[in-house]
């Protein structure tokens, strides 16, 4: 029974909930990128190093994030209220899309419940290890990696790469003004060919694309292609619409007492066996 429960409810890079799968779709790029930059380890560094410095002024945020990720075959898409707090790292996610998942909540608060997540869906609400073998199932990130400094932090990873061996980056494009989800944007794009790829194994993918909002200087978009199912396809594909940072959030919003969420609509059983502490 709890099994069923935890397939379910479980979501993630944050946190994802597998459930009513959608064909595979956004094969291709939806940008046209300038031409390929003559010292791209060099311009990403410096890229990364304003992302880095406007993400360490942010206390707290909340945002609409959009989600897909491949999976046996489809690009699901879920559409969730988010907010995150760095200190304590702290996610509360509630679906509005699709339809089938609109009654799905999240928290996760690092130290609290033994450090699991509280999920719920319905009336039934469970806390589950965020690495757990269940909780990972489906999804290629736990909740934990919510928010800007994970997605920041993989740029940054390839970047340290690209500077051990520089061949690793076949090219870096970019910027190309874009509106993302509203907000003027500056776009780059990031390959490596399958040669190179296979000489340097820890890159996170053979392509991606990044959008950084002007405003706020923190991502606003990130698609990556990898090799899966025996062909470099879309594989993950986040975005942040309305980003508003440093709004005060407290640990009201990160507990499943507060009366605008759902978790104290649970039934007897869930509430004497799997509720949250």
């Amino acid at each position: 029974m709890k099994i069923l429960l935890v397939l379910a409810l479980v979501a993630g890079p944050a946190l994802a909930i597998a459930e009513g799968p959608t064909k595979l779709a956004d094969q291709t790029s939806d940008l046209d990128m300038p031409a390929a930059m003559a010292d791209p380890v060099g311009t990403l560094s410096a890229v990364i190093g304003h992302m880095q410095e406007a993400n360490r002024q942010v206390k707290d945020a909340t945002c609409i994030f959009h989600k897909k990720e491949y999976k046996k075959g489809n690009l699901p898409a879920e559409v969730i209220d988010m907010k995150v707090r760095a200190q304590p790292p702290s996610v509360y996610m509630k679906w509005k899309d699709p339809e089938a998942k609109r009654d799905r909540e999240v928290i996760w608060r690092a130290g609290w419940n033994d450090n699991e997540i509280c999920a719920r869906s319905g009336s039934t609400v469970l806390s589950l290890a965020p690495n757990s073998r269940l909780a990972m199932k489906d999804d290629r990130h736990p909740i934990s990696d919510a928010g800007f400094a994970s997605t920041i932090k993989f740029f940054a990873d390839d970047l340290e790469i690209g500077r051990n061996d520089p061949k690793c980056f076949t090219q870096l494009t970019g910027p190309r003004e874009e509106h993302v989800y509203g907000s003027e944007s500056d776009c780059y794009e990031m390959e490596t060919d399958k040669a190179d790829k296979a000489r340097c194994p820890h890159l996170y993918g053979y392509r991606a694309q990044f959008c950084i909002d002007k405003s706020s200087e923190l991502p606003n978009k990130i698609q990556v292609w990898d090799l899966e199912d025996g062909q470099i396809r879309l594989v993950e594909s986040y975005g942040y619409e309305q980003i508003r940072v440093n709004v005060g959030l407290t640990d009201a919003d990160f507990d499943p007492s507060n009366e605008a969420y759902g978790f104290r609509e649970r039934n007897l059983f869930s509430k004497l066996f799997l509720g949250c502490k």
